[in-house]
């Protein structure tokens, strides 16, 4: 092209070249687009359980907080029943004995002094509940040999009852009716608790007094035993069973297998004597002889009081009770 003649027009397409070498990296392509988001994978097993840590510092104290009010009053302690007493009372009347203060009635009945058969005889301590039988049965006792052969009712077999003081008339004549005989024994009750009971037994005219720490619960004359027949039935001194309200004679009565009770003439009732300065002892070894029911009570026979302990603060909270809030 001669420069004179100006710029000249585009020249023909060369030919394809010779492929070049290979086993040389290109250059880095464009970052792709993200990819859809893929499905969840199943969840993996729990993983053992760690070592247990160590233990921490102990915290400080918390601060004292503000004395609280509750409108409440201390309570003295109570006695509990880890010391549980059970005793019988008897009226000697047709009229049925309450138990003393703080004291439950377990049950309610008839003077049971005791049974025989034969020489054989069984006595009821008249302190103890064993004394007080919850219904009447002029022959409750039943007697059983080797062979395995019982029998209720024997001729021979007798029971004793405490007898009523307030009927002046003794029945002498056998008596077969129920209502005939009720009336003639005394009634009873079984009391339990907590207070401990004493006997105490007089030698002079004068009331044994209950010592400091007890109360008196009953007075009345000390009671030894009775013979009917060849039956004995005594009562010990340490018994509250021995302390009877009335100092009545006879003081039981009799009652047979064959179905009657009455009273009969051979009784004979032991009763502690006072132990005064006495100028005639007895004539003839007979001695002293009363004729009537008021020299026997003032001269005669020994007083006895039966003592109930009083339960103080300290002894109850010995038991393991303390004193409590009660709310207002």
């Amino acid at each position: 092209i001669n420069a004179e003649y100006g710029k000249g027009g585009r020249g023909r397409k060369g030919a394809r070249g010779d492929k070049g070498p290979t086993n040389v990296a290109g250059s880095p392509g464009r970052t792709g687009r993200p990819g859809p988001q893929g499905d969840t994978g199943d969840r993996a097993p729990n993983g053992e359980q760690g070592q247990q840590g160590a233990t921490g510092d102990r915290g400080k104290s918390g601060a004292t907080g503000e004395s609280g009010g509750c409108d409440c009053v201390l309570e003295e302690p109570r006695g509990c029943n880890c010391d549980t007493h059970v005793y019988a009372v008897h009226s000697q009347t047709s009229r049925l004995p309450s138990c003393p203060d703080g004291f439950k009635t377990l049950w309610q009945g008839y003077s049971l002094l005791g049974y025989a058969s034969g020489e054989i005889t069984s006595s009821q301590d008249l302190g103890r509940a064993g004394s007080c039988v919850e219904s009447f049965d002029v022959m409750s006792m039943m007697s059983c040999d080797g062979t395995g052969v019982c029998r209720h009712g024997v001729g021979s077999d007798k029971s004793f009852w405490l007898m009523n003081s307030d009927k002046e008339d003794v029945p002498l004549k056998p008596m077969s009716n129920m209502d005939q005989i009720l009336p003639y024994i005394s009634r009873c009750s079984v009391c339990m608790g907590t207070n401990k009971a004493v006997v105490k037994h007089a030698v002079g005219r004068e009331q044994p007094r209950c010592d400091n720490g007890f109360k008196q619960m009953l007075t009345g004359y000390t009671y030894l035993m009775a013979m009917a027949q060849k039956a004995g039935l005594g009562q010990n001194l340490n018994s509250m069973g021995s302390c009877l309200r009335s100092p009545q004679s006879p003081v039981l009565l009799e009652c047979l297998g064959r179905g009657t009770c009455s009273v009969y003439v051979d009784h004979v009732d032991f009763w502690l004597a006072q132990d005064p300065t006495r100028i005639n002892p007895g004539a003839w070894g007979m001695g002293v002889i009363y004729s009537n029911m008021k020299d026997i009570k003032d001269d005669g026979l020994t007083k006895c009081s039966i003592c109930i302990k009083n339960s103080s603060p300290l002894e109850i909270a010995q038991l393991g009770n303390k004193r409590r809030r009660r709310r207002l």
